[in-house]
């Protein structure tokens, strides 16, 4: 995801809710090493990633699944609870601005 898309992504969180913490590419690139650590090795990781061997372990490598799905279901709950509170209504024209 590039970051022009995590952006855009964040600008309308913002609109939604001010107050949203960000999760940047780095947590979601640090989910993914997760995933494919769990699943594969540190070599295969490395190659999907980009990376050398020495960096996933040394950054990526740390933390759990369950702290990955704790951390991110807290905020998309909280992003649920802050657009069902929020009623929105945009013109074509504010769209855009987005």
């Amino acid at each position: 995801m590039s970051g022009q898309t995590f952006y855009a992504f964040y600008k309308v969180l913002r609109y939604i809710d001010p107050s949203l913490s960000k999760i940047l590419s780095r947590k979601f690139r640090a989910a993914k090493d997760d995933y494919h650590i769990r699943h594969d090795d540190v070599a295969m990781t490395s190659k999907i990633m980009g990376r050398t061997e020495e960096t996933t372990r040394k950054s990526y490598a740390s933390g759990t699944k369950t702290d990955h799905y704790n951390e991110m279901g807290i905020f998309l709950d909280r992003v649920k609870q802050a657009s069902i509170n929020k009623v929105v209504v945009l013109t074509k024209n504010q769209t855009k601005k987005l």
